[in-house]
Formats: C-alpha cells, structure tokens, sequence
C-alpha cells in the first residue's frame, strides 16, 4: 500500500498539484510528503513524469499546427513569390536535414533509468524485494 501512496504522490506532483493538495488526495500529512520528496528516486520519478507530460503537450500541439504550417509552405512554394518560395524551402530541407541527425543520434544511443523501490510493512519495518526485471526475466528464445 505505502507503495502505490508514494507513486499517486509522485503522479500528482508531476501534474502540478501543490504539496498541500498532494498530502491530502493521498491521505498522509504534509511532512510525511516532503520527508518523501526529498529521496533521489521519488525526484527523479518526479522530473521524468514532468518531462514526460512537457514532450506529451509539445507533441500534441506540433500535430495540431503541423497540417496548417505544411499547407501554408506548399502554398507559398506554388506561389509566385520566388525569394519566399526559396526561404521555405531552405527551411524546409534545414530541418529534414537536422531530423535526420537527430534521428541517426537517438539510434545510437539509449538512456536508461533505473528507479528503486522500497515498501514497508504493516509495521513500519522496512521490506525491500528483487528488482522487477529479476522477479520478471523475458519469457522466450532469448531467456533459456
């Protein structure tokens, strides 16, 4: 249970919900929140939740304008203005071309973070398991 609190209390945070808002929606008192919030897993679980719903809002809002902005450049390059037909399409292979880097980069590299866990008992002890992966391995060719 102490772990699913910690995790709805990480969530709510990301989402911008005060400390005092987060402490009540979880049930715990606000100095059991903070005393949480200083540990480096529940930060970093924190930052990547927020990072998260920043790239989720950006990428929405990109696949929204994306239609209007490409109709509005095919527009100008069938336009007869050949000095802005060549400024978009300058633009247009600028960016192509910075995609196609980044793309390349994000293939040759993979970020991992691992995160720990750890419950306590009714009691107040502390209980710490396997990790995940340990408790779980793959099921398949590979694993055997």
């Amino acid at each position: 249970m102490y772990g699913k609190l910690v995790c709805k209390a990480v969530r709510l945070l990301a989402e911008g919900y005060s400390t005092e808002s987060t402490a009540r929606e979880v049930g715990v008192k606000r100095r059991t929140l903070l005393a949480w919030m200083r540990g480096d897993d529940f930060q970093t679980l924190e930052n990547s939740l927020r990072d998260f719903g920043y790239l989720a809002k950006v990428r929405e809002m990109l696949e929204t304008l994306t239609p209007d902005a490409m109709e509005a450049m095919r527009r100008t390059l069938q336009g007869g203005n050949a000095t802005a037909a060549a400024h978009v399409a300058r633009d247009v292979l600028k960016w192509a071309n910075e995609y196609a880097v980044h793309e390349r980069e994000m293939l040759g590299q993979t970020r991992e973070t691992v995160i720990r866990v750890e419950y306590g008992t009714p009691d107040g002890k502390p209980y710490s398991s396997a990790a995940w992966a340990d408790r779980h391995p793959p099921k398949g060719r590979d694993s055997e």
